[in-house]
């Protein structure tokens, strides 16, 4: 991987995605990812991750680490957790099999999120040029009126339109039609367009 990012879950930390530049971590986590199985150290100080990790287990004096990988239901690598714990306090099965499912409800709720949002672009933007459709104009249509905001309709049909389908195809009149959205955007960024 090109980037790797850290979001951590301790209310003492920031939690907002930290970029993790040192190669050597970055090999660490990527060999984690893509070795897809659950690791367990005893000795947290002798590993090469993310130095504020390693202050939380001192802080907190833990010393054990579990690092879990999240793989998708396809098989492919999606990133890892990280639980620091103390070792007194672990029953290796019963923190595995709390780990599978961990790792399966993660899973489940990324495929759905990723599910949704392909539902959401399917019923409100037009599928071949990425344009909202007529469900998603009037969508907008309805917000901006909860809003209480002025609005206005103004219908620009672009010139022998149909003859550039004719001559040059659907892909062409859809370019056109992009390129006539993408202008309109940069210029007026209320703008609700319809395709």
């Amino acid at each position: 991987q090109e980037k790797l990012s850290i979001i951590h879950s301790n209310s003492y930390l920031q939690s907002t995605p930290v970029e993790v530049t040192n190669p050597k971590e970055m090999m660490f986590y990527n060999n984690v990812i893509n070795g897809r199985e659950i690791l367990v150290y005893d000795y947290i100080s002798s590993l090469p991750f993310y130095r504020p990790q390693k202050e939380i287990a001192v802080d907190m004096r833990l010393n054990c680490i579990a690092l879990i990988p999240i793989v998708l239901q396809d098989k492919q690598p999606l990133g890892l957790i990280s639980i620091i714990f103390d070792e007194q306090y672990i029953n290796e099965e019963e923190y595995y099999r709390f780990f599978y499912k961990l790792v399966h409800l993660i899973s489940l709720a990324y495929t759905y999120e990723l599910k949704q949002r392909e539902i959401y672009e399917l019923a409100y933007f037009d599928k071949y040029i990425a344009i909202p459709n007529r469900h998603g104009f009037l969508n907008k249509v309805v917000e901006r009126q909860q809003l209480n905001s002025e609005q206005f309709i103004q219908i620009i049909e672009p010139g022998n339109f149909s003859k550039i389908v004719e001559l040059y195809g659907r892909d062409a009149g859809d370019e056109l039609l992009k390129q006539i959205y993408e202008r309109f955007i940069s210029q007026y960024s209320t703008v609700i367009p319809l395709v």
